[in-house]
């Protein structure tokens, strides 16, 4: 029969577990994940489905693994981050090893939109990034090469906009406002 010495030690021992287990699921969101965001892919609205992607203004890609974002199966694959030039800086800093590589117009990269991805990040952290997900729209080039790119990312400003869709030679100009999947707020 267990001590009253003993029952303290137990009882003592549960509630360090207890409280090393609840630290952990306020910071990732989860007890036994270790990354703090979570993704869903999401198929895009028919207006945006067999359209193309063309840049109407220069883009910078910042090439490299997503600090953020490794832990993710599918957004961690993605190596291409198109942002606008004049960002391209801060989003080097999110990129492990990032390289950026200033494409122009007359490059003539066409993007094929794939889905949407949805991320959302998990646990405490979540205070200095809002509640919500930031939204993706994964595309691939000619040449099967990945690239994301943040919706709230299509011209933060008006005029800022550098790609437009085009689709049965109908042309939207993309822009935050834009919803690119059913799902999307």
């Amino acid at each position: 029969m267990p001590t009253l010495k003993n029952q303290r030690y137990l009882l003592a021992i549960f509630i360090v577990i207890f409280v090393l287990v609840g630290l952990r699921y306020c910071y990732y969101g989860a007890v036994f994940s270790s990354c703090i965001y979570s993704e869903k892919e999401l198929p895009l609205t028919a207006e945006f489905t067999d359209s193309v992607f063309i840049l109407t203004k220069s883009v910078a890609v910042v090439r490299g693994e997503s600090a953020d974002y490794k832990c993710l199966p599918h957004m961690g694959q993605i190596r291409n981050m198109l942002v606008e030039a004049q960002y391209a800086d801060h989003y080097r800093t999110s990129v492990v090893n990032g390289k950026i590589e200033y494409i122009d117009v007359k490059s003539g990269l066409n993007l094929y939109p794939m889905e949407v991805v949805a991320v959302t990040k998990h646990g405490i952290t979540t205070m200095d990034s809002g509640s919500g997900p930031i939204y993706y729209v994964v595309m691939r080039d000619p040449t099967g090469q990945l690239y994301q790119v943040a919706t709230v990312s299509l011209g933060l400003n008006k005029g800022d906009e550098f790609m437009k869709a085009v689709k049965n030679g109908k042309e939207t100009l993309l822009n935050p406002m834009i919803r690119f999947t059913e799902e999307q707020k």
